[in-house]
């Protein structure tokens, strides 16, 4: 029994960071993302993203409300996300990081989308700018029209695949040596962040991640189906859960009933109580438990 509650821990334990790290690659797409690290659980962020943090911070936001408003969600990614970044925000101002030099910001998006700047941050964030777009524009005809970092345009046969593309220049270190992050990347070939590691992590699935969430996922969808089927009917998200830890020891967030609910296209239909004996069923309620029945036994 030790044994098996260890091991529920463990896939449970496995089950959080995987959804961690869904919530991460939904994120990419962010403009103050950079580019994630190797396993694809966290963020790099561009130098732009820790002067707007410290900015929001200074104005008087907690941590958590600074992460939010540009564009973090931290009921997804947790809190810690919010407070290690407003922790190294402040870090780099003590640094002298935030001097309004151009060395200091990278200029990825337009001046309007920053928060409120001094003249002289302004000016040096201009300049920023500028050499973003002149280094963003050498480097579409540097993989466009030279042919030789970009080899695998010549191959007919994924010559449409641009997540393949992308995915071959930056894993053969073209983009690294070249000095452009993975968001150049993937505006040159027109692919979106999240689409670019949703790839990957199909593509690569290092140590058989993806696997086991979708056999933890299946497992759990055989668990619902089994309590529908004691039940007779589809309980709330908090009576699955209540029913999953007593049944078969597995403990689930009540968050997490709901999105599987929502995948098995179930919704939470409790039976009415007879107020007499004699009372017959109305023929609504005959014709709710016929779809109900006819949902079950089409999972046999």
């Amino acid at each position: 029994m030790a044994q098996e509650r260890k091991k529920n821990r463990q896939q449970q334990t496995e089950a959080q960071r995987l959804a961690h790290r869904d919530a991460v690659i939904e994120h990419s797409d962010n403009k103050f993302v950079a580019e994630l690290t190797k396993n694809m659980d966290a963020f790099i962020y561009t130098k732009d993203f820790y002067v707007a943090l410290y900015k929001q911070l200074e104005s008087g936001m907690t941590s958590i409300e600074a992460y939010e408003s540009l564009g973090f969600d931290t009921k997804k990614l947790g809190k810690n996300c919010a407070q290690s970044a407003a922790k190294r925000a402040r870090q780099k101002a003590k640094n002298g990081e935030f001097e309004p030099k151009a060395e200091n910001y990278d200029g990825s998006i337009p001046i309007e989308e920053m928060p409120e700047m001094s003249l002289e941050e302004k000016v040096a964030y201009q300049e920023a700018r500028i050499r973003y777009l002149e280094d963003y524009v050498e480097f579409q005809k540097n993989a466009f029209y030279t042919g030789g970092d970009i080899l695998i345009l010549q191959r007919q046969e994924v010559k449409e695949d641009k997540l393949f593309m992308a995915y071959d220049y930056i894993s053969r270190g073209k983009a690294k040596e070249n000095g452009y992050t993975n968001t150049r990347v993937f505006k040159m070939f027109g692919v979106s962040s999240t689409g670019y590691y949703n790839y990957v992590s199909r593509r690569e699935d290092r140590d058989g991640k993806q696997a086991t969430k979708e056999m933890d996922e299946s497992h759990v969808i055989q668990c619902f189906k089994k309590i529908i089927k004691t039940l007779g009917f589809v309980p709330g998200k908090r009576t699955f859960r209540r029913h999953m830890f007593r049944r078969f020891n597995y403990n689930i967030s009540v968050s997490r009933a709901s999105g599987i609910m929502k995948k098995m296209q179930i919704t939470a239909q409790l039976p009415k109580r007879m107020h007499t004996r004699d009372r017959q069923p109305t023929i609504m309620s005959a014709w709710q438990s016929l779809i109900s029945l006819t949902a079950i036994s089409s999972w046999e």
